[in-house]
């Protein structure tokens, strides 16, 4: 769509956003064209888009929220005004030249910038359009993400597409809008990520909240994988409730657990899916991230954690992940313990009470020092299949 100034119009870009969209757009011989359907075309003395801010006669003001009303004066070469127009001004009434945008459907300026940068779809925009906060955390994190553009343009979609059609998703988002840095998407919110009350992917029954925080590499991948991520988080919920309802608890490094660990990646390979570009299995990215860090004394448990992961990871792979529900994953894990193809560990001290360091006193911690604690292993501790 394009609009014809009256005259010969020069003009000068005084908001750097629309400049960058100008300097992204054509000059062709008799008018500069625009190419997302919002902005002024002038005539023939529209000069190269880098020589737009020399110019100071005509002025385009750009104005977030205003439906489709951009406007150059006319008027002598002496001097000129510039603004955005209420829908209700009258243009005849001092004889400016009015350009009407294309923006029918009434978007904001930064909707239409998100629209035309993400290559979203109308019912996108629309949604967008009607929750600004959503808007204002994805416009900063366009313009200030060092990732490359196509990788910003598929998370993004990501998470509006999730946020449009999970309202469980869409609190969450809100949450971290009123608890967290409200110009950053959640997962660019480092401060906010640190707080595992926030997000965490831990199963451990470990009392201290030791592994609760995620680590550099699961930071990592929630930046590269958001929505991903936060399904994860709530499929740790029901898998959980799930090892209760099975086993009566959620142990640590006994077969609850080994049931656990195989469930929750057998869900999150369901969900997850692979990559589309590299075609790696998500899931399995993010347990091995989790295993990560894991200190040396707790290497066996690390060597359960990741077997159980990998038995999962095969039940979860499944042809039609929407026809098979959490109960069928669930009686297949079960089965494979059953049959002793997930593994545990023997022996080793019962998880302590409450308030407890266990036996030796070095069960979480020793002398305070979480990062010492063994979890009840011992030299003798051997990794056991799930049948004995």
């Amino acid at each position: 769509m394009e609009y014809k100034a009256i005259g010969h119009f020069y003009f000068k870009v005084i908001d750097e956003r629309l400049f960058n969209i100008l300097n992204s757009n054509e000059i062709v011989d008799r008018y500069l064209t625009i190419k997302n359907d919002s902005l002024i075309i002038t005539e023939s003395h529209a000069a190269p888009s880098s020589s737009l801010n020399s110019f100071s006669i005509y002025y385009i003001n750009y104005f977030s929220g205003w439906d489709n009303y951009l406007f150059g004066t006319g008027g002598s070469w002496g001097g000129g005004y510039g603004g955005a127009i209420h829908p209700g001004y009258n243009p005849n009434l001092y004889g400016w030249w009015i350009g009407l945008g294309g923006n029918v459907n009434g978007w904001s300026s930064t909707v239409k910038y998100l629209k035309t940068t993400l290559g979203l779809n109308d019912t996108q925009a629309a949604w967008l359009n009607q929750n600004p906060d959503r808007v204002h955390e994805l416009a900063g994190y366009i313009q200030r993400t060092t990732i490359p553009l196509l990788q910003a343009i598929i998370i993004s979609n990501y998470h509006i597409n999730k946020a449009m059609t999970d309202p469980d998703y869409n609190s969450f988002l809100q949450q971290h809008y009123i608890t967290g840095n409200t110009s950053s998407v959640w997962w660019e919110d480092d401060v906010w990520l640190n707080n595992s009350n926030n997000i965490n992917f831990d199963l451990e029954e470990d009392q201290n909240g030791q592994y609760d925080r995620l680590n550099n590499a699961e930071k990592a991948l929630v930046k590269q994988y958001p929505v991903h991520a936060y399904i994860i988080s709530k499929n740790k919920l029901v898998v959980e409730q799930e090892t209760i309802n099975l086993f009566g608890k959620n142990g640590l490094n006994d077969k609850s657990d080994a049931f656990r660990h195989a469930f929750f990646n057998a869900l999150n390979r369901r969900d997850l899916g692979l990559d589309p570009v590299t075609l790696e299995n998500i899931a399995k990215l993010f347990s091995d991230a989790h295993e990560s860090e894991v200190p040396t004394q707790l290497q066996k448990e690390k060597d359960m954690d990741l077997w159980n992961n990998a038995i999962g990871h095969i039940v979860g792979d499944v042809i039609f992940p929407i026809l098979t529900p959490n109960s069928l994953l669930s009686s297949d894990v079960l089965t494979k313990l059953t049959n002793g193809e997930l593994r545990y560990l023997k022996p080793v001290e019962p998880t302590p009470l409450l308030g407890s360091n266990g036996v030796n006193n070095d069960f979480w911690h020793i002398n305070g020092n979480f990062q010492l604690g063994r979890h009840g292993i011992s030299s003798a501790t051997q990794l056991i299949a799930t049948n004995q």
